[in-house]
């Protein structure tokens, strides 16, 4: 039996930190590298954060503020020396890594975005999602992805490698967009829910998604989910009140497999790296039975249509175009 080794990484990051957490991550993906994993997945915003902030403080308050700047003075810019560090260390242990950012648009100086990089065992960025719908308190700082980074899925020589950020999953249209690219191999990346009240419907949520897109894609899934430590806690609670909000340190992360079975996980809420070895003989006999981008489609009923080309925010025309300012 053919198989592939997958990595779900979950941990938490340097918060609000780009050098130290992009030292981590590299760090991480050695350590996987060198126990035999050939696609590594990451939580989402690991470097530098996830803005976890608005779970506790208005969107106009000092405090929030204060972390909003933080966040934007830490984010990475795509292509820039913190992705060449990733870019080397996938290279040097022959993997593929999705990576889960909050990057700075070189176009607008104080917009983010939310987003996945692709890298290859040859150390090249092949490609970005950017977050199309920002979640929730996320839109206050996260913009709105552009319709060239609305999918990511590069092909691999097992099949393609795509994937989705946290609610992303709840939206079929995506997940099927992604199916119809060849998509054999998915990495979900999820921030640490935590928050009482709601910790334990995200945690079983993920791995209904992880489960569900498994099944409908003939595919495996590898869901990296983000943790909370003591230090990131302090730095974010400034009460005792705030500090009683938290009713788990995040996790959930899992390696589903194309049955829907889980390969490894769900996992609680510390860090460790979730390692399953992926049946590559299996994919076929599954197919026969229900290929949803094949014999069990009718194209000529549904369609779907894919927009990937942005609208300029200036365009010239006609005698203005020879104007200056």
């Amino acid at each position: 039996m053919a198989t592939l080794k997958v990595a779900a990484v979950q941990a938490a990051p340097v918060f609000l930190d780009r050098r130290a957490s992009v030292e981590k991550a590299c760090r991480l993906i050695e350590e996987a590298g060198a126990r035999g994993a050939r696609i590594i997945g990451f939580p989402e915003g690991f470097i530098p954060a996830h803005p976890y902030w608005f779970h506790f403080e208005p969107a106009i308050s000092r405090r929030a503020q204060q972390f909003n700047q933080e966040l934007l003075r830490n984010a990475i810019t795509v292509p820039g020396p913190e992705v060449d560090a990733l870019c080397e260390v996938a290279r040097d242990v022959g993997a593929y890594v999705v990576m889960g950012v909050c990057e700075r648009s070189t176009d607008a100086s104080s917009t983010l975005y939310n987003s996945q990089l692709f890298i290859t065992p040859k150390g090249a960025l092949a490609a970005k999602h950017q977050k199309l719908v920002p979640t929730h308190a996320e839109r206050v700082v996260h913009a709105p992805g552009l319709r060239r980074h609305a999918l990511g899925c590069i092909e691999t020589p097992w099949g393609g490698l795509g994937g989705l950020i946290c609610g992303e999953h709840s939206n079929t249209l995506a997940r099927f967009a992604l199916i119809a690219m060849k998509e054999r191999f998915h990495v979900g990346s999820w921030p640490a829910n935590f928050a009482a009240g709601s910790a334990r419907a995200m945690y079983e949520t993920k791995n209904i998604n992880a489960r569900a897109h498994s099944v409908e894609g003939n595919l495996v899934v590898i869901n990296a989910a983000g943790v909370l430590n003591d230090k990131i806690k302090a730095m974010l609670c400034d009460s005792e009140a705030k500090a009683a909000t938290f009713e788990s340190n995040g996790g959930g992360s899992a390696i589903v497999g194309p049955s829907g079975d889980y390969l490894a996980g769900p996992l609680a809420g510390e860090e460790q790296i979730l390692y399953a070895e992926a049946d590559l003989d299996g994919f076929d006999a599954r197919g026969l039975m229900r290929d949803i981008t094949g014999h069990y489609q009718r194209a000529d009923v549904f369609h779907l249509t894919v927009t990937c080309e942005d609208t300029p925010l200036l365009t010239l025309t006609g005698a203005n175009q020879d104007k200056r300012s």
